[in-house]
């Protein structure tokens, strides 16, 4: 896979070699990276990524929010690599709006004005 075009919602691709993707299976594209085809007649598939070393997870962000924001609550979204420890300066977005950066300690503290859900 060559990278072809990178944009700020985007990053193009090119293989060099065609491949076709099956009912209910699963496709290796490249490294960690594989394609889940649905069982259905429509296609459908998703991109996903196999973290089974150290290497992969520990570069991988867990992001924890709370579930159910409520209006006029504050509430603290913290941000951690695989190892658990705690991303700095991570910016954070919502609704493709950056709301903040974490702190020193993966954190960030905001104060939510109107009702949203944060998935």
């Amino acid at each position: 896979m060559e990278v072809t075009e990178v944009s700020d919602n985007k990053i193009q691709m090119e293989n060099p070699s065609s491949f076709s993707l099956s009912s209910a299976s699963t496709f290796d594209v490249m490294g960690n990276i594989q394609f889940k085809v649905a069982d259905s007649s429509e296609v459908r598939f998703y991109p996903f990524i196999m973290a089974n070393g150290s290497i992969v997870a520990s570069s991988q962000l867990t992001i924890d929010a709370p579930a159910t924001p409520m209006v006029r609550d504050t509430m603290t979204i913290s941000v951690t690599d695989g190892t658990g420890a705690s991303i700095d300066n991570a910016e954070v977005s919502f609704d493709a709006n950056v709301i903040g950066n974490t702190n020193s300690t993966g954190k960030l503290t905001i104060y939510s004005r109107r009702a949203a859900s944060i998935p």
